[in-house]
């Protein structure tokens, strides 16, 4: 995806593909300022580190570590830390063009994992900026060569400008599609998409404007014994779904 973004003169961050200690080593200090460590072939975040001192051994190590355990071919991706606000963009593509749906600005836990703890429909970002980022997502999708498909492109706003963190070729999880585009512009995207599948023409004209927002709560180490409030808060007005999810 890296390579084939760059050869098509996408916004991307600087970065390395590296399957070997020394490699990697190499990789971190050529790369200027924070560097993020991740496997090439996993999800949810998993095995993403933010090395900020890379004088501190025993993190460059850890982080390493980290990636290399949680990569399915051993593949790591050393890259540029990229500092801005993260957002995705929801797009469907028929016949070759790409439309964006909506753009969600997303709240994570930041450093050291980035775990997404939240979404918000329709971006807060000014809308020139907005403008961009569905200019720099489109291209992405043209340049992987997405023609009927939903694509999930997530983003950070850089002082460079918009810059790709990475595109999935799929609908957005953690609700996104499932929920939050359909209460916020009312497209369902699922039924576009099985419209695609069945060459029919999918209806992607937005029916409204309204906010729609999820949020996930971090819990400690511990047992749940009890969960107090959940009929007063489903009866509160805007509150779609509440879901407990615990061993």
């Amino acid at each position: 995806m890296r390579t084939c973004l760059a050869k098509n003169g996408v916004p991307i961050p600087v970065f390395y593909e590296v399957n070997t200690k020394d490699l990697y080593l190499r990789a971190v200090n050529t790369i200027a300022g924070e560097v993020i460590v991740k496997p090439v072939d996993n999800a949810g975040s998993r095995g993403v580190s933010l090395i900020t001192d890379k004088e501190d051994f025993s993190s460059v190590d850890t982080a390493f570590r980290y990636a290399k355990e949680c990569s399915r071919s051993g593949g790591i991706m050393v890259e540029e830390y990229m500092e801005g606000a993260e957002v995705s963009v929801e797009t469907l593509s028929v016949n070759g063009k790409c439309h964006v749906i909506q753009i969600t600005d997303k709240l994570t836990t930041g450093v050291p994992h980035f775990i997404e703890m939240g979404h918000n429909e329709p971006s807060m970002l000014p809308e020139e900026v907005k403008k961009k980022i569905a200019e720099v997502a489109s291209a992405a999708v043209k340049a992987i060569g997405i023609e009927n498909d939903p694509s999930h492109t997530e983003i950070k706003v850089t002082e460079e400008g918009p810059k790709i963190v990475e595109l999935g070729a799929r609908l957005g999880g953690d609700n996104i599609t499932a929920h939050l585009v359909s209460f916020s512009t009312g497209v369902g995207m699922a039924e576009c998409c099985v419209r695609i599948a069945l060459t029919e023409e999918p209806d992607l004209i937005p029916k409204f404007h309204r906010g729609s927002a999820i949020r996930y709560m971090k819990t400690g180490i511990g047992t749940i014994k009890d969960v107090l409030g959940i009929e007063e808060t489903r009866a509160i007005p805007g509150i779609k779904e509440i879901s407990l999810v615990h061993e």
